[in-house]
């Protein structure tokens, strides 16, 4: 077993007290196959819901959250190279003062332009609202 190395230094949540970094594994999905990625979605309460390259100890993406939000449990992302690389993060927020819950979904395209050889992100974000009840756990 290798000894422990840090990767990235996270944004603190902005509520020291209630405030939580929640994280899971990204997955890949090529054809009928689900498979683990090299990289990690992020949750910081309050800040961002960021993607971590694992390897090359980079960001790969990040996602900006309301101040007042909280997480209810850890994001999930997944990736298809079907078509067009596609990534989907979700995510369920509980916003303050409130306290509503919503599921968050953020879309991001990645498509190369004919005329030049850059590649563009474009980003969509949708929300939708959820009734009361736990939230365990997004897969």
């Amino acid at each position: 077993m290798e000894t422990p190395y840090t990767l990235t230094v996270l944004a603190r949540p902005l509520d020291p007290d209630k405030g939580k970094v929640r994280s899971a594994a990204v997955y890949g999905f090529g054809g009928s196959r689900k498979r683990k990625r090299n990289e990690l979605v992020v949750g910081v309460d309050g800040d961002s819901i960021s993607i971590q390259d694992i390897r090359s100890q980079s960001v790969v993406s990040t996602c900006v959250l309301p101040p007042q939000s909280y997480l209810c449990c850890a994001p999930t992302s997944a990736c298809c190279k079907r078509w067009r690389p596609n990534r989907l993060t979700f995510a369920v927020l509980r916003e303050l003062p409130r306290g509503k819950r919503a599921i968050f979904s953020f879309c991001e395209s990645v498509e190369s332009l004919q005329d030049a050889a850059v590649q563009t992100k474009s980003h969509v974000t949708r929300r939708l609202p959820l009734q009361d009840g736990d939230i365990v756990s997004l897969d």
